[in-house]
């Protein structure tokens, strides 16, 4: 999955003890596990407003639950990483009811039908992941006219991350804006109204037009000659779309995760596979989430793979299937300072 001899592989990690002082911020990330109750419960210990959930049933195969305070918490709002499926497909099963100020709440919905409960089914564990965006408590998300698409941004500067949404015109070329003032490492887009795939754009990685990943699929980086990203206008200010339903259909919505690289405190890069001798990565801080995902297995077959310091380096989860969280016997991720 990790480290396999003289493979590619892509990785994004964030710091477990990011540094205080500008120009990045304390409080925008934190892993929070749970055991549902199958009611309603509040989730805390975040530290913080939650602008972005992910959550993924540990014990149980069901389907990760996404959700953003720029579409609202409800049953009507949940996307899921490894589905093609529209928002709220699946909303009836329970997903975050409201975001509080040290976390979020939970609901649980019916029971006996695929994915049952996907958030607070009872004795179930949970892993959910936690990112801040604006401070919604003093600043609301604010229109963004730097792209030739209007968007809704909702950006933490100091953090790298904001959540962005937009309306496609299915024009190639368009522009949205982004609001984090510099150029994006690692961008996913999904339309939350059409069944369309979860498309990846990362730095280094898909650097021409033609070439994208997808968070849903375990397969290599993909080729198109309909562009998802039109990589020469990302700048500072905006990402760049093509005419494709998957980005930019005409009228249709998506929402928009964009991440980039803060010095001490999150690191987006790629590195090469040492297989049995082992394999150090330097990312200047010590990591408390990464996400894997290897670049050049011709199969296929390699899925997405997430690892945090709350779970261990013995216990991937795969964005892109609803599997359960996989124990090895061997440590594929040590944690260390640097």
């Amino acid at each position: 999955r990790v480290n396999t001899n003289n493979s590619s592989y892509l990785f994004w990690a964030i710091a477990a003890n990011p540094d205080t002082t500008a120009p990045t911020k304390a409080n925008s990330f934190k892993t929070v596990l749970y055991t549902g109750n199958g009611g309603t419960q509040s989730i805390t210990g975040v530290g913080f407003k939650p602008d972005f959930t992910w959550i993924k049933a540990r014990s149980v195969g069901y389907s990760h639950s996404l959700q953003d305070t720029l579409r609202g918490p409800g049953t009507s709002t949940s996307l899921y990483s490894d589905l093609t499926s529209a928002e709220g497909t699946y909303g009836s099963y329970g997903q975050i009811s409201a975001f509080g100020t040290d976390g979020f709440t939970v609901a649980s919905g019916g029971h006996g039908t695929y994915p049952t409960a996907q958030v607070n089914q009872s004795g179930v564990t949970y892993a959910s992941w936690n990112w801040k965006a604006a401070d919604h408590d003093r600043n609301l998300p604010s229109i963004n006219n730097d792209g030739s698409i209007t968007s809704l941004v909702s950006a933490n500067i100091a953090a790298g991350f904001s959540i962005v949404s937009y309306k496609g015109n299915a024009t190639s070329g368009a522009t949205v804006g982004h609001g984090l003032g510099g150029e994006l490492d690692f961008l996913i887009v999904k339309s939350t109204n059409l069944t369309q795939a979860w498309n990846v754009y990362v730095k280094g990685v898909t650097d021409t037009n033609a070439k994208y990943l997808r968070l849903n699929e375990p397969n290599n980086v993909l080729t198109t000659v309909n562009p998802r990203f039109i990589v020469g206008n990302f700048n500072d200010n905006v990402f760049s779309i093509g005419s494709d339903n998957a980005c930019n259909g005409n009228n249709d919505d998506y929402i928009a995760y964009c991440f980039r690289s803060i010095t001490g405190y999150s690191k987006v890069g790629t590195y090469l596979g040492a297989g049995s001798s082992g394999k150090t990565i330097a990312t200047g801080f010590q990591p408390r989430f990464i996400l894997i995902k290897r670049i050049d297995d011709s199969s296929n077959n390699t899925s997405w793979a997430i690892y945090d310091s709350q779970r261990g380096g013995t216990k991937p989860i795969r964005p892109n299937t609803s599997g359960v969280e996989t124990s090895s016997s061997t440590t594929e991720i040590s944690f260390t300072s640097t």
